[in-house]
């Protein structure tokens, strides 16, 4: 029941929405948890109008929004407390081993609010069962495992391959009852249960310190939800020495670690490109694959690597294009037709185009 006598309100955007008498409290305090699940909707944008007065704090392990988008929107000034990597080296976080393993291949799938359509992701997740289930009975048998999936069809197809190995495992869902949940919680805590193979279920606000290894069987470009799924495996339990992390998505070479370096600033962000999780998923297709830890900071060397490139490819077409404005028109008739040699019409119009900064080339030359 409600206390409106009370100085403290606990409670959800849907719960508070629905109570516009709370605007006559004069709260002088409101405190977005998780912060980045927030956004400058009407919903949200409604409340914080109903408390002018107040100061809005949003504490948040990852100050990016899903699509990585800052949060600048929301708060003026930020105040970084900690970094996963100072919290693991004063003894409050343990240390991880990131593994990356052959993956699912993203290459052709479409996206939607910046991920991808789990619909389109759940065949070729299937296809990764064997080698989840291989690689964690050679690497992490033995240890307390949370596994993630792309859809409930997913997950229950994982537990059932989990289960042939001999593995105890279980599929929870966001339609689980609340009392099988705890239930196997618990059991995996105890270590009567092995795997816990879930959609979404345990990412944010999960603690479960016996945890021991993840299976990341999804891929995505939200580094907020990579990071929030690597946290679930770093809190201390007596006797865990490290926690273990199994990729299957190419989320630790394009995303990085928990404790790799990051921008935290309001205005960063951190957004990965399409290509980077591609080229981290089709890394991993080769038959000859193998196995390999992942460093640190891998993913700001490879993005370091891309910058530079991407520099010296500008520089390149500035200087071309610098050239090509002192040249005359019979030089460049002869890039045209050299460009037609190897070309059709159209791909030889373009690559033109491009190279001349958007002069098009004469019409009459196509008919030379």
């Amino acid at each position: 029941p409600e206390s409106p006598e009370a100085a403290v309100q606990v409670a959800s955007r849907d719960t508070i929405i629905r109570r516009p008498h709370w605007a006559l409290g004069g709260f002088d305090l409101v405190i977005l948890d998780e912060a980045h699940g927030f956004s400058r909707d009407n919903t949200n944008d409604r409340i914080l109008s109903w408390f002018p007065q107040a100061r809005v704090i949003g504490p948040t392990a990852t100050p990016w929004r899903l699509d990585g988008a800052p949060l600048e929107d929301l708060f003026d000034a930020q105040v970084l407390a900690t970094t996963p990597r100072e919290l693991r080296d004063a003894g409050y976080l343990v240390p991880v081993e990131g593994w990356r393993y052959q993956a699912i291949d993203t290459a052709g799938l479409h996206t939607t609010a910046g991920d991808f359509r789990p619909g389109e992701v759940e065949g070729r997740a299937i296809k990764t069962n064997g080698c989840v289930v291989s690689e964690w009975v050679a690497g992490a048998r033995g240890l307390r495992t949370m596994a993630y999936g792309v859809t409930v069809a997913h997950a229950e197809s994982m537990c059932a391959a989990f289960r042939a190995a001999s593995a105890r495992a279980v599929t929870i869902t966001g339609k689980t009852d609340t009392g099988i949940r705890d239930a196997a919680v618990k059991a995996l805590r105890a270590h009567d249960l092995d795997v816990i193979c879930n959609v979404g279920c345990f990412t944010e606000g999960t603690d479960i310190p016996e945890l021991e290894c993840l299976v990341m069987a999804f891929s995505t470009m939200s580094t907020t939800k990579a990071v929030q799924v690597m946290g679930r495996v770093l809190r201390p339990a007596p006797g865990k020495r490290a926690g273990r992390i199994h990729d299957h998505g190419g989320i630790l070479a394009a995303h990085g670690g928990p404790y790799c370096e990051r921008d935290y600033s309001l205005q960063g962000g951190e957004r990965v490109t399409r290509k980077a999780v591609d080229r981290a998923t089709a890394e991993t297709q080769d038959e000859e694959y193998r196995p390999r830890k992942i460093e640190e900071n891998e993913h700001v060397q490879r993005r370091a690597i891309d910058e530079r490139d991407e520099s010296a490819r500008k520089a390149r077409t500035a200087r071309f294009q610098g050239l090509w404005g002192s040249r005359g028109e019979a030089w460049k008739r002869k890039i045209f037709m050299g460009l037609l040699k190897t070309r059709n019409v159209k791909q030889a119009w373009g690559a033109y185009c491009g190279m001349s900064g958007g002069e098009k080339p004469r019409k009459e030359w196509i008919f030379d």
